[in-house]
């Protein structure tokens, strides 16, 4: 699977998809960072799913809303098989399209500082840290767990 291969799409109203997207959330995160059941009209969000290009499955997603003049990115995850394969960077792509797409200024996220793979990628697609957040994750168990930096993708 490379960038080329990977499909990135709106989440479908297809169960399966859906079940597949809320399996990967759940492995990733605390609690849920999708709303499902969100229809591709709503303005509050939008979802992204980035699809194994043999299979058709759910290997990542990502969800985003239009916060001011920012989309805000509140989840983006990719299956750990399919790690460094490209999903990832289609998807924080089709987020900058969308941004661009909407009018938006930037697109915004939050990434814990101990998440050394993530802050490469995001750096490598035109994110800066704008700031740390002390706390802002209060699942974990060391400060590096716990804090964050928010970034910004300025369009």
């Amino acid at each position: 699977m490379t960038l080329v291969d990977i499909v990135v799409e709106p989440l479908p109203p297809d169960l399966v998809a859906q079940a597949q997207l809320a399996a990967l959330d759940a492995t990733v995160f605390p609690s849920a960072s999708v709303r499902l059941g969100a229809t591709p009209s709503d303005p509050t969000q939008r979802t992204w799913i980035a699809r194994a290009p043999r299979d058709g499955r759910v290997v990542g997603f990502l969800t985003l809303a239009k916060r001011g003049a920012c989309l805000y990115v509140f989840g983006i995850a990719v299956d750990a098989a399919h790690r460094r394969l490209g999903a990832g960077r289609a998807l924080l792509r089709r987020a900058i399209e969308e941004a661009w797409a909407c009018g938006a200024r930037a697109v915004a996220l939050h990434v814990a500082v101990a998440n050394r793979a993530a802050i490469a990628l995001y750096r490598d697609e035109g994110f800066v840290v704008t700031r740390r957040i002390e706390d802002y994750y209060r699942y974990g168990a060391t400060p590096a767990e716990r804090d964050a930096y928010e970034m910004l993708h300025a369009i």
